[in-house]
């Protein structure tokens, strides 16, 4: 649904600045190709918003994934500042 809103979203674009680049474009075209415009912008910003959702939703899946794991196995950069320390200490 959304590719076919962005679809759309171009088409009418296209056809607003032919009707922008037209001198003898009167009120009429001008208004309907403006709410036209409106009405694919509200689709973009929608589209825009949900895709920015799942992808919120995607990053704090991961984060929590990635706590799970640590939880789960340790921190593996502590052993290795600790293995470093221990061998500047022997030198």
């Amino acid at each position: 649904m959304e590719e076919t809103q962005l679809s759309v979203g171009d088409d009418v674009l296209e056809g607003a600045r032919d009707v922008l680049n037209d001198p003898e474009a009167g009120a009429p075209e001008l208004r309907f190709a403006a709410t036209r415009l409106s009405e694919c912008l509200c689709d973009a910003l929608r589209v825009a918003r949900s895709r920015g959702t799942r992808l919120e939703d995607y990053e704090d899946r991961a984060d929590e994934h990635e706590d799970e794991h640590e939880d789960e196995y340790g921190d593996e950069d502590e052993e290795a500042d600790g293995d470093t320390t221990a061998q500047e200490n022997d030198a």
